[in-house]
């Protein structure tokens, strides 16, 4: 597509604004008027450390906790089986000669999941474009979210617009690698064992509160002893309510705990 001297000039703008805490209202402004997107949300994972089921945030912009949490999950569900199918993908280390950079397109209306399309109405969005890309020992998903009120793109304008998500994506992982990642990201609290717990899936459905809050804070990475403080228990208790949550899921072990999230589908 032809690239305009207005573009130009916004992008040249938002590049001498990386570091400013004004980047994401000027980003997004930029955002809505070229290409209908009312809010964005990046996720980072350290391709170093897959057995943590901890998803970072480094960008967000508009986008509800709500949203974000479940684009959390979808995003680690994706990531292990995709390291799972192709572990080359997450082998790669040099993104210039081996380009993974992917960009795809996402529509509620067309999806049979009814939970889901309930998601996006309520956060008022029509529509998501998202991309996959790996640099290094990072692997990021950025999902940009066109709002209820732009209509749905057609086929020929999404692929007229296709060629800007690189663009702005790449944007903002040079505003990642500026400002670094300690300093840019939070963690998502993720409660993916209270998450199947709520939906009846078994064998989930079997645990007590305190029993699936501990294995909501095993899922993340955290420590017996760090279970313990966050939960204000004595450490024996946290370790009699994890031997007791294993042994009714059927599991002995963290990394089985994790595998059945995973086939669970999240």
């Amino acid at each position: 597509m032809e690239i305009s001297n207005t573009f130009c000039s916004e992008m040249t703008e938002l590049t001498a604004h990386l570091r400013s805490d004004e980047f994401k209202s000027r980003f997004l402004r930029v955002m809505d008027r070229l290409i209908g997107v009312s809010h964005y949300v990046m996720f980072v994972f350290d391709k170093n450390h897959i057995e943590d089921l901890t998803a970072s945030i480094v960008e967000e912009g508009g986008a509800s906790k709500k949203l974000i949490s479940r684009q959390a999950a979808i995003f680690m569900d994706k990531i292990r089986h995709r390291m799972w199918i192709n572990p080359e993908l997450l082998q790669h280390h040099d993104h210039k000669s081996a380009n993974l950079e992917t960009v795809y397109r996402y529509n509620p209306a067309l999806d049979d999941d009814e939970e889901r399309k309930k998601l996006f109405r309520s956060s008022n969005t029509r529509e998501k474009v998202y991309m996959v890309d790996t640099r290094d020992n990072w692997f990021y998903l950025t999902s940009f979210y066109r709002g209820a009120q732009h209509a749905e793109m057609s086929d020929d304008k999404y692929q007229q617009l296709k060629p800007l998500f690189p663009l702005f994506n790449n944007l903002l992982i040079l505003r990642h690698e500026l400002r670094g990642i300690e300093e840019e990201r939070h963690k998502i609290q993720l409660s993916l064992a209270s998450m199947l717990k709520e939906r009846g899936v078994e064998p989930f459905s079997r645990l007590s509160n305190r029993e699936t809050e501990v294995c909501d804070r095993l899922l993340r990475g955290i420590t017996s002893d760090g279970v313990a403080a966050d939960l204000n228990l004595a450490r024996s208790t946290v370790n009699t309510l994890r031997k007791r949550a294993y042994t009714k899921i059927g599991i002995t072990s963290k990394s089985q705990l994790f595998a059945l999230v995973i086939n669970s589908h999240l």
